[in-house]
């Protein structure tokens, strides 16, 4: 179940809506805290998906990354 919601919130980084990308940026922060969420999320490509997001998004999304 857990994979599912990561893949689910992994594919929202995608969003144009900066409210949906930031949401989601961060309830995968919170998630990585455990370190099967991180595996599942960097299985998904969760980690690069926020990688270029850092890279091209507002500064709100940037922060909720950093």
């Amino acid at each position: 179940m857990k994979a599912g919601i990561i893949d689910s919130l992994s594919l929202l980084l995608s969003s144009e809506n900066k409210t949906i990308q930031n949401n989601a940026t961060l309830a995968l922060t919170n998630l990585s805290f455990d370190a099967e969420n991180v595996e599942a999320i960097i299985e998904v490509g969760g980690a690069s998906s926020l990688v270029q997001l850092l890279l091209a998004a507002s500064n709100e999304v940037q922060v909720s990354i950093t």
